[in-house]
């Protein structure tokens, strides 16, 4: 949430607002990049996904129309909630807006299309186009709405009350508007960073390692970032608070708690999404069961979904949640049931995929083939896309100073979340070198990765930081003994696709620009059920 600041008659009137960070969707962003079979397994299920579709539910003020959903907004992707108005993004990367418009920031540009996010602020919306650029529109007192010419090349966005931030694929944050409280002051040397998020007058981030960062305003300690937090997998900014998303789906919550915004229930289970509003906060349960505590002055913390969501945002004072349905529209009541499986984790349920004749099931054992193939090798160094031009041998990532053949990561075992025998096995990598095993639900630029440090990052979306194991003569595997890369990673147990690579430290300073650590190949892992 945010608070919005105007110039009238002569003196500075505040308004409040909700900020929603999209860290939350990102783990979908990318999927239209996908390669061969998957891709077009994706294109197919788009098509037939008019029978069985997300639709969204709206909670809370009713001010300027912000809540009514029309029966008609199905093939929801994802939602993002301002102070007045909503925002809902489709499945075909068209954007529609309502709620309050005095300022612009429900007019949607004309012909805007290819949409892969969308961020609402105080009173301007983002939109983040597939090409990495991103469009504006709404108030523009403070620069809000215009776009730098440097933010380019984006893979996530933020709006604050009068400001904005994107996130690079290089890990570095574009930010712009209202500076008033230093939230456009970006501690680059925390960085890189995997997230962002905007609140009334403060910004925050997530490190490479999930540590989270917040700056600018701090009147009420939503930038101080309470000891043992830890490492997390997403983030989100309210009016004058932060919620983390922990390592297990745990959550974390600091800063202003007058209306308990800060105060997580009682048995809160494991969460996949998180998103701060004005006085109150919402999280989704990894079972799909959405709570929200706070401020419930306007309804916006009764939430009544009736069904596994897929997605949360929060404004001031309204919250919207995305619903799943089945192939015949019904509310899909237990992600557990057959039904409602998703093992591709594509976002449609396989058996409604499976009915239409969009996923093949040639054995009959209700898993469909796309689901049981082996794990995937992908973006292997090489001299057109390493930094510095330290190629490998193309069985790997880019070189090092321990080998020029580059850090290889295999996956080995039963991707089987009820019977997990999957192990994460690196070599190449060093002789004693620490090795960071992560997580994530996308692949990065259609698998040839992004320049990160020495290497190249292949794997991201939602990102999950597994463990490190140290490595000797260069080998090193995850899990420890006993453990399981499912549970690590909290794969959920309907399955699905996931991304995995290793990151380690280049054992001598200097070898190649910026000389801090290097990265494995990517492997893609389907699991089932």
């Amino acid at each position: 949430m945010i608070a919005v600041v105007h110039l009238q008659g002569g003196r500075l009137t505040w308004h409040r607002i909700m900020i929603v960070s999209l860290s939350a969707f990102l783990g979908r962003m990318l999927l239209p990049a996908l390669k061969g079979a998957l891709a077009l397994c994706l294109l197919l299920a788009t098509t037939a996904r008019a029978q069985f579709v997300y639709d969204a539910i709206a909670f809370g003020s009713n001010s300027d129309g912000q809540v009514v959903v029309a029966p008609a907004d199905t093939s929801v992707r994802s939602v993002a909630a301002g102070r007045f108005h909503t925002v809902i993004l489709y499945d075909d990367g068209t954007v529609k807006c309502f709620g309050r418009n005095v300022e612009g920031q429900s007019a949607v540009p004309p012909g805007l299309s290819g949409v892969v996010a969308v961020a609402a602020g105080g009173t301007h919306t983002l939109a983040l186009r597939s090409d990495g650029s991103v469009v504006a529109w709404g108030a523009n007192n403070f620069g809000q709405s215009t776009v730098p010419a440097g933010a380019t090349g984006v893979v996530a966005i933020a709006a604050g009350a009068g400001h904005s931030l994107a996130l690079r694929a290089d890990g570095t944050i574009a930010a712009w508007g209202f500076n008033f409280y230093g939230q456009l002051n970006t501690p680059t040397a925390s960085g890189p960073f995997l997230k962002i998020a905007a609140g009334d007058f403060h910004s925050v981030a997530l490190t490479f390692t999930g540590q989270p960062v917040a700056w600018g305003d701090n009147t009420w300690g939503q930038c101080t970032v309470p000891a043992g937090v830890g490492a997390c997998s997403s983030i989100a900014a309210g009016g004058h608070h932060t919620v983390a998303l922990r390592n297990f789906g745990l959550v974390a919550a600091w800063g202003r708690n007058d209306a308990g915004q800060c105060t997580l229930p009682a048995g809160l289970g494991a969460c996949s999404y998180v998103a701060g509003g004005g006085l109150h906060t919402i999280v989704q349960q990894t079972n799909g069961v959405v709570l929200a505590f706070g401020d419930d002055s306007q309804g916006q913390s009764t939430i009544s979904v009736g069904t596994p969501a897929n997605g949360v945002a929060a404004g001031s004072r309204h919250s919207v949640v995305v619903r799943n349905r089945d192939c015949n529209g019904n509310l899909v009541i237990d992600t557990s049931e057959l039904g409602a499986k998703d093992c591709n984790n594509d976002q449609r349920i396989d058996a409604c995929q499976v009915a239409n004749g969009f996923l093949a099931d040639t054995n009959l054992d209700g898993v469909p083939d796309v689901c049981q193939n082996t794990p995937t090798l992908y973006c292997f160094g090489a001299a057109a896309t390493c930094p510095c031009g330290s190629a490998g041998d193309g069985s790997g990532g880019c070189a090092n100073n321990f080998s020029a053949l580059g850090g290889r990561l295999v996956a080995e075992g039963l991707s089987s979340v009820s019977a997990d025998a999957l192990v994460l096995r690196t070599s190449r990598v060093g002789a004693f070198a620490p090795v960071l095993y992560f997580q994530g639900t996308t692949v990065v630029n259609g698998g040839a990765g992004t320049i990160f440090g020495d290497g190249l990052r292949c794997a991201g979306g939602a990102v999950w930081r597994l463990g490190v194991r140290i490595s000797s003569g260069g080998l090193s595997s995850f899990p420890p003994p006993g453990g399981a890369v499912s549970v690590s990673g909290l794969v959920p147990a309907t399955g699905g696709m996931r991304t995995y690579q290793a990151w380690y430290r280049d054992q001598t300073p200097g070898f190649c620009t910026p000389s801090t650590f290097n990265l494995t190949n990517g492997v893609s892992v389907r699991w089932n059920p």
